[in-house]
């Protein structure tokens, strides 16, 4: 459609590219590894959501890729079932689940603590739940770098 030029599979490769090349040192070994898989798993559920209607059901020239990133995170979580239960991994999919919010809204920090999910989601008091929100605006901007 009109928001990328590459594959789905070459679109994911880039985004990881982005992600390696932009991350530096501030984020955890974990972190590190969770926002690279998030960029290598974001997008994969556009292959399985494509649609060329509209929201409103009208037929579209563009193709529309609805709730692809739910879509996406469940991909994940079924290629990790054996770990599925590891933090890490329930973070990762996070990070893919949540990788189009950054479109939806203005401000990511409210949006998170109304969600939620940069707190008790994914590590209640833990001082490094705020690594969750710069890991998902590394991957916005990654993601829209590989365009």
């Amino acid at each position: 459609n009109s928001h990328h030029s590459l594959t789905v599979g070459q679109h994911c490769a880039q985004t990881l590219w982005e992600v390696h090349h932009r991350m530096g040192n501030c984020f955890t070994l974990e972190y590190r590894t969770m926002v690279r898989e998030a960029a290598m798993w974001h997008d994969l559920g556009k292959c399985f959501t494509q649609t060329f209607t509209d929201m409103r059901g009208n037929p579209s020239d563009e193709a529309h890729y609805y709730s692809h990133h739910n879509y996406s995170a469940y991909l994940y979580l079924c290629a990790v079932h054996a770990q599925f239960l590891h933090p890490r991994c329930l973070g990762t999919a996070l990070l893919v689940q949540w990788h189009m919010q950054p479109f939806f809204t203005d401000n990511l920090e409210a949006w998170a603590r109304k969600r939620n999910i940069a707190g008790e989601a994914i590590g209640g008091n833990d001082p490094e739940s705020h690594l969750f929100l710069d890991a998902l605006q590394l991957l916005h901007e990654a993601d829209l770098a590989a365009r």
